[in-house]
């Protein structure tokens, strides 16, 4: 064990433009598209499922059918909406957490 002070290695600097830069570009590659194929009907599963949330389910987690009824409070029921939501998601899930725990 060392004495003092628990040091931890610093963090990488969270390259933000790269990820922006990817989330923008699938944006714009899944909008011109979104319409055309009508609803999955796992779309339209998770829609109904945020309607009537729970704390469990068999097939996903509970933030699964949360963020579902989350996108359509914000955007609606709109197949374009629904479709082009989850794109700032990208940035927050890609962030970098600090690690828990020693890391010797």
């Amino acid at each position: 064990m060392r004495a003092g002070r628990d040091e931890r290695p610093a963090l990488p600097p969270f390259a933000i433009l790269p990820v922006l830069a990817l989330a923008l570009a699938k944006l714009a590659l899944d909008l011109p598209f979104a319409h055309r194929y009508g609803w999955h009907r796992d779309e339209v599963y998770y829609l109904a499922s945020g309607n009537h949330l729970q704390l469990g389910y068999v097939d996903y987690p509970p933030l699964t059918p949360l963020l579902s009824r989350l996108e359509e409070q914000i955007v609606g029921t709109s197949l374009t909406g629904q479709r082009a939501a989850p794109a700032p998601r990208v940035v927050v899930f890609a962030w970098p957490k600090k690690p828990k725990g020693p890391t010797d």
